[in-house]
């Protein structure tokens, strides 16, 4: 092989390599745009509440809850679907403010899961479902 073969192939290796990383961060970037991050934020006057931080929507939002004695996630709700920069307020079930740990679990429009757990004021925002499963009769609605 000559230089000018060894040329062709570096230059074949630098353009497969440079349309994979234009692939993936196109990728990366798709699933941004539409990601939505929840957080627990909690005010003197109106209790805990969960609000969407992120790009999209969050959809099929669930919360739970732990307390300081309890490894397990307990109290499940399903609350309606958080637009971008929406808020659901918590104050109204009690059950909550007894939390040393609130989670929740929800969607994006590409049904994609995510969970955010937060204890001590600490949110952690996971891939995939970090609480547990619930049957559906397990499940409080946020209008009983």
């Amino acid at each position: 092989m000559d230089w000018k073969q060894y040329v062709s192939v570096a230059a074949l290796v630098v353009s497969i390599g440079s349309c994979t990383l234009s692939y993936n961060l196109s990728r990366q970037s798709a699933i941004t745009s539409v990601r939505p991050v929840l957080v627990f934020q909690f005010d003197v006057n109106n209790g805990w509440s969960v609000r969407n931080v992120g790009s999209g929507p969050a959809l099929d939002v669930l919360v739970a809850m732990r307390t300081d004695d309890s490894s397990d996630w307990t109290q499940p709700m399903r609350i309606p679907p958080l637009p971008k920069d929406g808020e659901f307020g918590l104050q109204k079930w009690s059950v909550y403010t007894t939390a040393r740990t609130l989670g929740a679990t929800y969607g994006d429009i590409q049904q994609r899961t995510y969970s955010t757990t937060c204890t001590d004021d600490l949110s952690t925002v996971h891939e995939g479902n970090a609480l547990r499963t619930w049957s559906d009769p397990e499940i409080k609605r946020h209008w009983k």
